[in-house]
């Protein structure tokens, strides 16, 4: 009921006549909506499908009289209030109604002067109704309260003005593991289990203070001394004048959710192979290390680590194996460092160290030579034993740089340096190397513009029978008419450029060219094959040998394989050499005898030939163990089946004596020098008319 809308009345009156006078004078008085019945299971029937904010009922009524009516209200629990209605002299009538469920009552006299009690009695009835209501629910709320702080699952505690508990619920019994009696009168301080610093607490009884509140997790303990996580949340309850007199306390069993955060915040900031730290969370403490620095003008240093070598491991051997290798490496690592220090896998083979508090570079020393060191005992892997070495490049700040980027940049440059000396051993960061990575930057895109604007061209250089002095083959060779430097050299730009991955894009352009010296090659010239040199990047391209194995048909063109690729384990594999000899390439070893490449090797290999290294053949006419050499191999390898080639011949005295020695053919400035396409169309031309 609000005060706009009317009081809804249902009035029980049997007699038709008094009936009538009420609704009557009710209506004069106004602000009623008043419903009629004229007995009382009509009126029990209309409670039970309307609400009624007062029903008036009379004593005498047929069937069931007014007391009958107040006991059925009360067994169906229809709550609407009553007010009884009783004859003259009925007050003893009247007591009983009023047992019954009754608000109040009036007597009914003859000359209808009740009526005019009628208003206000019903006002007061109401008002009475709605304190009775009041105080029933008050009461609800306060068995409610008590039974959810009896029967929750969470733990609460409430503290009085002085912070000592003063009541507890079974649920903080069971989490703490202490009784009641226990707990009450002590001080929270109980639970406290010594994992937080005062700062914690500082900050929570500062957010209790201001705010009135405090969420968060916390770790307490129990009463046998474990530790617990709980989820707690602190609130400040206020008297009237808004002081603070007691706090209350909802405690929250958090193991599980702990757990899993831990288990999340693990899987997020560790590597799941080594365990080691991963990128991200050595990130952090790497911001969080220099900061640190900076307050306390310490140095820090960061190791940049890269194993050698580590994907022919993982080629030769299977992922499973170099995963197994890794995670070893990783534990020896670890095991080295120092609890303060951090050692995390930044990426494949990669792993970074982190040195705090470093107050001199031979301390850095000390621990680069235990890491590498670290590595030298072989590792054993069902049958195989496996060997580790590692390249290390070394960054300190503040010293080499101010931030974590750049402190990163200058390790890896380091690291870069450390491997191209040979690998195998550590170099730290100096500001030369800076100087060379931008040399390198404008190297590259150099290179890039060189490729966009066809600033390379290819020169061939006849190899010629050593007996016969006829061309049995044109070697293509690279040049780069630099706009600045002017013709370069192999030597000078081919480093760089497979440093930067554009080997294989060169070896394309390169068969482009040759394609089309071969589909304009005239009937009359001489028909030699064409050989062309793959780099490293060239044998990892499915396509690219594909392409190349259509062109080698007809012993068009020979495929010539510097000796250090086949040496290292992570060049031309066997199935690569496989797939080439399949289709019938030839092969040929250049450059043979600048490395230790054995000739057992050589058994295994397709059908090829060798080219002699350069240093084995300058003034060979008068370096008998050279010459000593040479027929040693010419020997061998003819006993394999195979042809041998000399390179760099510049005299007759030279020629002589590798056609004596056992050589087949040669190439070099005495028989002629790199040619051009106009210079070759020459040659080929005066070689038709010679035939």
């Amino acid at each position: 009921m609000d005060a706009t809308s009317p009081t809804t009345l249902l009035c029980m009156e049997d007699d038709p006549g008094l009936g009538r006078l009420l609704l009557k004078h009710l209506e004069r008085a106004g602000g009623y909506a008043v419903t009629l019945v004229e007995d009382g299971l009509r009126g029990l029937a209309a409670l039970r499908e309307n609400r009624y904010d007062l029903a008036l009922i009379d004593y005498q009524m047929p069937g069931l009289n007014g007391l009958e009516v107040l006991r059925t209200m009360r067994e169906q629990r229809l709550e609407t209030p009553a007010l009884m209605l009783t004859g003259a002299g009925d007050e003893q009538l009247a007591v009983r109604a009023i047992q019954a469920g009754a608000l109040n009552y009036l007597v009914k006299d003859a000359a209808g002067e009740y009526l005019k009690q009628l208003p206000p009695l019903i006002a007061e009835s109401l008002e009475q109704s709605q304190r009775i209501r009041a105080a029933t629910d008050a009461e609800n709320r306060r068995w409610l309260l008590a039974r959810v702080f009896e029967s929750v699952d969470d733990g609460i505690l409430v503290t009085d003005a002085d912070n000592n508990m003063v009541t507890v619920n079974p649920a903080l019994c069971r989490l703490f593991g202490y009784d009641k009696g226990e707990m009450i009168g002590q001080n929270p301080r109980l639970f406290k289990s010594g994992v937080h610093d005062q700062a914690f607490y500082r900050r929570m009884w500062n957010s209790i203070n201001t705010k009135g509140n405090w969420q968060g997790e916390i770790i307490n303990r129990r009463k046998d001394g474990s530790h617990i996580p709980i989820l707690l949340s602190i609130s400040t309850l206020h008297d009237e004048r808004h002081k603070n007199i007691q706090h209350i306390a909802i405690a929250k069993d958090y193991t599980l959710q702990h757990s899993d955060r831990e288990r999340i915040w693990r899987q997020a900031n560790y590597d799941h192979l080594t365990r080691l730290a991963n990128r991200s969370l050595l990130m952090n403490q790497l911001r969080s290390s220099i900061n640190q620095a900076k307050r306390n003008g310490t140095s820090i240093a960061l190791l940049f680590l890269d194993l050698d070598d580590f994907k022919s491991i993982n080629d030769q051997y299977g992922h499973d194996i170099g995963d197994i290798l890794l995670s070893t490496i990783a534990s020896r690592l670890k095991s080295t460092l120092r609890e303060s220090d951090t050692i995390a896998r930044f990426g494949g083979d990669e792993f970074v160290a982190l040195l705090p508090n470093i107050t001199r570079d031979l301390q850095v020393e000390s621990v680069a030579r235990k890491l590498m060191q670290a590595l030298r005992a072989p590792v054993r892997v069902g049958n195989n034993t496996l060997r580790g070495s590692l390249s290390m490049g070394i960054a300190l700040y503040p010293r080499d740089a101010g931030n974590t980027d750049q402190l990163l940049k200058c390790a890896d440059l380091a690291l870069y340096s450390a491997k191209q000396k040979g690998r195998h051993r550590h170099c730290f960061y100096s500001q030369e190397l800076s100087t060379q990575a931008a040399d390198q930057t404008a190297m590259r895109q150099e290179i890039q513009d060189a490729l966009d604007r066809h600033q390379f061209h290819l020169y061939y250089q006849p190899v010629v029978d050593l007996g016969s002095r006829r061309p049995i083959a044109l070697e293509a060779l690279v040049r780069w008419d630099h706009p600045q430097r002017g013709e370069l050299f192999p030597g000078e730009f081919l480093p760089a450029l497979l440093r930067n991955g554009y080997g294989t894009r060169l070896t394309h352009w390169i068969i482009g060219e040759i394609t089309t010296l071969i589909e304009h090659w005239e009937p009359a010239w001489e028909r030699v094959p064409l050989s062309i040199n793959l780099n490293i990047q060239d044998t990892k391209e499915p396509g690219l040998l594909s392409r190349l194995s259509s062109l080698c048909a007809d012993n068009t063109l020979h495929i010539e394989l510097q000796e250090d690729l086949l040496q290292s384990k992570s060049g031309l594999l066997e199935k690569e050499i496989e797939f080439l000899r399949q289709r019938g390439v030839q092969l040929v070893i250049d450059n043979y005898g600048s490395g230790d490449i054995s000739l057992r090797l050589l058994g295994d290999l397709p059908p090829l030939s060798l080219k002699l290294a350069y240093r084995l053949i300058h003034a060979i006419d008068a370096d008998p163990v050279r010459q000593k050499m040479v027929r040693a191999i010419a020997g061998a390898t003819h006993g394999l089946g195979l042809k041998v080639s000399a390179t760099g011949v510049e005299s007759e005295a030279e020629a002589a004596t590798l056609l004596e020695l056992g050589c087949d053919s040669a190439q070099g400035f005495l028989f002629s020098k790199p040619l051009d396409g106009e210079e070759l169309t020459t040659y080929l031309a005066v070689g038709a008319q010679r035939r």
